[in-house]
């Protein structure tokens, strides 16, 4: 099995420009073989295929989080973060790197992406001005952890809603914005379309995540021997996937899809058609303040609303000064006074929807049809199209 193994990854080298031995590699037949690490640069860009952070055996136990019975101490008061943010002059906003679609640097080093976008929009909100936020990739076991010490404002559509992480860190979730599900994504050439096609199979999985722990479960309530190759970051989990040391890769579908989109061959790749877990993702915050609680919160369904109402950045100008809708005019700050409730200037849903646009205009412009990514919308669509997206009146009382 070790010799057939190294005759395919020595195949896979007519697309790559050097092929480096110097970590750890599993056989085709999954079991561990001498520590070596492969290390690919391809003729497109470079990727690194960094040594797995552990290889389990057979029967799995999930790692313990890192964040168990270790919480931090320091508390909020409300009003903190925001009076924070002002005085640095920008927001600091995370977001993860690894989707295309959500948020990627262009060939110029420009953020752009749906996350970049709610960035924009939350600066918009504080600032009205959106090159007042500084993006920052939000990377691996510790962002969490990073948000509680400052490091990060907010993170944005990133960690799934658990209570460990919220008791363990002292972070607060605020709404479910991305309603998900954990899946598989292997090369159409293997054949699989259920769990049972990955028995014995070495599958990739980044530790100390929700993907590992959930995979874990479901394979052991259906009896499945597997062996997950474990990660320290989905980056390197998808690299060493796409690389072949491994036979599929698990993260959010969402994730898998704009990956997929952005691989070398994305027609060589399928997602396959099960789902093991929810993964209900939204922003998250620090504990404590809730006034920036509540301004992150409104803004998402500023953005709803905006999108209800038909405001958007190309109409909001003729609303602003011809609609006599009471809703209206309360979501714009016309009148009702919700602005200076939540302590932000009364133009800042304009001035959001003016410069980054409605819920409709951010999706249709980082996923929509006319996209590399074309993500159906889904539940996330308006409650009236039948999805989940759904703002509270924009009133006091």
């Amino acid at each position: 099995m070790t010799n057939q193994f190294f005759k395919n990854i020595k195949q896979q080298a007519v697309r790559f420009t050097s092929l480096l031995i110097v970590g750890a590699v599993v056989s085709a037949c999954g079991a561990p073989i001498n520590p070596q690490t492969l290390e690919v640069t391809r003729i497109v860009e470079v990727t690194k295929v960094v040594s797995p952070a552990s290889i389990n055996q057979v029967k799995p136990t999930p790692t313990n989080s890192p964040y168990a019975n270790n919480a931090i101490e320091g508390e909020l008061e409300f009003g903190d973060i925001l009076k924070k943010i002002k005085e640095r002059g920008k927001v600091l906003c995370g977001v993860t790197t690894l989707a295309p679609g959500f948020a990627i640097k262009d060939d110029k080093g420009v953020w752009k992406g749906h996350d970049v976008d709610i960035c924009k929009a939350l600066a918009a909100a504080v600032f009205g001005d959106i090159t007042k936020v500084e993006i920052k990739p939000a990377i691996g076991i510790n962002k969490l952890r990073d948000l509680h010490n400052g490091e990060f404002d907010v993170l944005i559509r990133y960690s799934t809603w658990t209570v460990q992480h919220t008791a363990d860190l002292e972070v607060e979730y605020i709404i479910v914005t991305y309603y998900d599900g954990q899946g598989v994504i292997a090369n159409k050439s293997k054949g699989f379309k259920t769990l049972a096609d990955l028995k014995g199979k070495p599958v990739c999985v980044t530790i100390f995540t929700t993907a590992e722990w959930n995979m874990a479960d479901k394979m052991e309530e259906l009896g499945i021997e597997y062996n997950p190759v474990t990660f320290d970051s989905p980056k390197d989990a998808w690299s060493a996937y796409e690389s072949g040391i491994c036979e599929a890769y698990v993260n959010d579908k969402s994730t898998l899809a704009t990956q997929s989109a952005a691989a070398t061959k994305p027609a060589d790749h399928r997602i396959m058609d099960l789902t093991i877990a929810k993964e209900s993702l939204g922003p998250v915050v620090r504990h404590g303040d809730d006034q920036w609680f509540d301004i992150v919160k409104w803004t998402y369904y500023a953005l709803w609303a905006s999108e209800e109402y038909g405001v958007t950045s190309k109409t909001v100008d003729r609303v602003w000064t011809t609609s006599k809708d009471p809703e209206t005019r309360r979501l714009l700050g016309l009148e009702g006074g919700v602005a200076e409730k939540l302590g932000v200037d009364r133009r800042w849903v304009y001035n959001m929807v003016k410069l980054v646009g409605n819920y409709q205009e951010i999706w249709d412009r980082n996923l929509g049809p006319d996209t590399p990514n074309a993500l159906p919308r889904g539940l996330h669509n308006l409650y009236i199209n039948g999805g989940m997206q759904y703002s509270p009146p924009f009133r006091l009382n």
